[in-house]
């Protein structure tokens, strides 16, 4: 009889031992660890990992990536170059000066300012470029002058060239 009960005891506790372990509860989660969105403690994947993506998060830069999720530190961030001058009669036979940064034609100036301008200002000529070394050059629609070649390191938001 002690054998029975001593059975039927030892019976007893493995079942609420397994009554207690299936009582947990189940937590839904990404179980992915290399998900952006990665649930240490879910035990059940629910289906909602998200992959991580590599790039610049940054909407200002030059070369941001919308899908990107993760930053990968490389963003690149343009200058804004606007040329003008406070000529109020151009040394030209034409009332254009045309602008060139880096060789390459980037509009023409056809009036003065009394005071610098602003990055972007309605009469200069503007142009986004990256950070590092560039040349300016500008010469006068019908050739009769030239303003450069000169050379800039450029960094920050805004560089103003002023043709005097």
């Amino acid at each position: 009889m002690k054998k029975i009960l001593s059975m039927f005891i030892l019976m007893a506790a493995v079942l609420s031992i397994a009554s207690i372990s299936s009582c947990r509860k189940e937590r839904r989660g990404c179980t992915n660890p290399n998900s952006i969105n990665y649930n240490s403690s879910a035990t059940l994947d629910d289906g909602s990992c998200i992959a991580k993506v590599y790039g610049c998060t940054d909407p200002s830069a030059s070369n941001y990536n919308s899908s990107a999720n993760v930053s990968d530190g490389n963003c690149i961030y343009t200058t804004q170059i606007t040329t003008w001058t406070s000529l109020p009669t151009f040394p030209c036979t034409t009332a254009l000066i045309d602008v060139y940064i880096d060789d390459i034609y980037r509009g023409s100036l056809d009036s003065y300012y009394n005071s610098t301008p602003g990055c972007g200002a309605i009469g200069g000529v503007s142009y986004d470029v990256l950070p590092g070394n560039h040349k300016f050059f500008a010469k006068c629609n019908s050739g009769t002058f030239t303003w450069g070649p000169t050379y800039y390191n450029i960094s920050g938001n805004c560089f103003t060239w002023e043709l005097n």
